[in-house]
């Protein structure tokens, strides 16, 4: 497909099912342009270009989310073809699942498998910072349970991680009370953010 972009040198511009994915490296310049060229109200969506391979994946949310549900189920058979020794739900989530730093590092930690969003990360430690963090953990440990049922090994990674082993029960159940639809990523959890900030605020101070 020809290139819509400002830049013809080094990346390529494709538009799929309403949405614009751009593959290659982007200056910083051109980023601007390509949005505008994605359309009012396009979003990006970091886990569309994971799944699509792109750098950058942009469009309509309803068309995001159709895009999305399109290549799951190529992506999710390569994954699994390729990690047979995984739990298949574990490795349901590493195809199509929704990716984060804290969660990818978890999945890492127990698994031995590095997710993409880790590749520069030599030693990955990352930890939820905030409700949204935290919910990208709880739908990873939810859709493996194997994973779940070994989150007291996190306690190695980090001082942080130790504390927030230590506190996840209270958490995920304060999670629950104030933002009911927290799957979906919807309602405010500010009494989870209030906790999550203390717990941090304690090391930060050290």
């Amino acid at each position: 497909m020809m290139n819509d972009s400002p830049s013809t040198t080094t990346y390529r511009v494709e538009r799929r099912a309403g949405c614009l994915l751009v593959y290659g490296a982007i200056p910083i310049s051109d980023m601007a342009s390509l949005l505008k060229n994605a359309g009012r109200g396009a979003v990006m969506d970091a886990d569309l270009a994971r799944l699509a391979g792109a750098t950058l994946a942009c469009g309509l949310a309803r068309d995001v989310d159709a895009l999305k549900a399109s290549l799951y189920p190529t992506v999710a058979a390569d994954v699994k073809a390729r990690y047979s020794y995984l739990d298949p739900v574990a490795a349901e989530w590493l195809a199509t699942g929704e990716h984060g730093m804290s969660s990818a590092t978890i999945f890492y930690r127990l698994t031995g498998v590095r997710p993409n969003i880790l590749r520069d990360d030599d030693d990955p430690v990352s930890h939820p910072f905030d409700p949204d963090d935290l919910r990208r953990c709880r739908l990873l440990l939810e859709q493996a349970p194997s994973l779940q049922a070994r989150l007291g090994e996190m306690r190695v990674a980090s001082p942080i991680w130790a504390a927030l082993v230590d506190a996840w029960d209270d958490l995920c159940a304060t999670m629950d009370a104030e933002c009911p639809q927290w799957r979906g990523g919807r309602g405010i959890a500010r009494e989870t953010y209030s906790k999550m900030a203390a717990l941090l605020s304690t090391f930060s101070s050290r």
